[in-house]
């Protein structure tokens, strides 16, 4: 996936989203946007799709999501035509095996390799880490970054863990993570007070959007 490091960290952290959630998200959809369009004629990545089996269920869905706003269902149609094609005989053999209950069938529909989007994201996601952890090792880029949507707990650990030889910028992300946890304990223990008021309009709106804030704050972003 391509990096477009200053537009793209730029662009997150004024998004109000986790940082990296945020470019690995337009990452993948540039990488599957140049595979339909470009990328599936290569021999090297239709055969690592087809020793994937295919996209995983959300890239799947993704890539009939980029298809179908360009009106055309052609690339879909070639390359899993293609993967049907080289799966039909599979079936053929393990349809033979199955009445043979020493043996295992099923085995020959594993999937040798992983989905080649998730395998190109995890190397995004570790890339954008690095391209976070230069642009915070300028103290003006840390303002900036306590003012935006700081990180999911996923890519809070994958930040720590990239930067294992710089222990001051490791506090100053993992505190930032705290500040910003310890602000939603507190909107949701507001959130929980105002539940016994709620009949008395006494509720915060903000409290209300809280238990939103502290799944994203763990759970990243929606997909």
């Amino acid at each position: 996936m391509s990096d477009l490091y200053g537009f793209d960290l730029d662009d997150a952290i004024e998004s109000g989203q986790c940082v990296l959630c945020h470019v690995v998200a337009r990452a993948e959809r540039r990488w599957l946007d140049s595979f339909w369009r470009e990328g599936r004629r290569d021999p090297s990545a239709r055969q690592k799709f087809y020793a994937a089996g295919g996209f995983c269920r959300r890239h799947a869905w993704l890539l009939q999501e980029l298809v179908a706003s360009a009106g055309t269902g052609a690339p879909i149609a070639d390359v899993y035509g293609a993967l049907a094609n080289r799966d039909l005989p599979i079936l053929d053999t393990v349809i033979e095996g199955l009445d043979r209950p020493l043996r295992s069938p099923a085995r020959r529909l594993r999937r040798p390799k992983p989905c080649p989007a998730c395998a190109d994201a995890a190397e995004a996601e570790r890339r954008k880490a690095h391209f976070l952890l230069e642009m915070l090792a300028q103290p003006p880029a840390r303002n900036r970054y306590r003012r935006s949507g700081g990180l999911c707990f996923s890519h809070l650990r994958l930040v720590l863990e990239e930067s294992s030889g710089d222990a001051e910028l490791r506090c100053f992300v993992a505190r930032d993570f705290r500040r910003r946890l310890d602000d939603l304990r507190r909107r949701l223990e507001a959130y929980e007070r105002s539940r016994d008021h709620r009949y008395r309009g006494t509720a915060d709106s903000a409290a209300l959007a809280s238990w939103t804030d502290v799944v994203r704050l763990y759970a990243g972003e929606q997909p």
